[in-house]
């Protein structure tokens, strides 16, 4: 706990200090906008994979989750991850 306070007051100011040095909308039109958009046909094609499990589930086999979890989790992960970014 003592190493994590002043941790946190040194990564403040270095955040500050680049935030100064560099223009802050270049960066984030070129990394976030350009990034996020070849992110969408992996999630794309996650989103798809799920609907085709879920459609194909046999409900006397298991629940969905034990089906389809292959697909789900990844699925669950990367929204997870990108709330996260949309968060921050």
């Amino acid at each position: 706990m003592w190493f994590l306070l002043p941790f946190a007051f040194i990564m403040k100011y270095l955040r500050r200090r680049v935030a100064k040095t560099t223009n802050m909308t270049d960066y984030l039109r070129s990394n976030v906008l350009v990034t996020g958009m070849s992110s969408l046909p992996p999630m794309l094609f996650l989103s798809l994979e799920t609907v085709k499990c879920l459609n194909d589930m046999d409900e006397e086999d298991g629940d969905a989750d034990e089906q389809c979890s292959g697909i789900m989790l990844p699925q669950g992960s990367l929204t997870a991850f990108l709330f996260g970014v949309i968060v921050v």
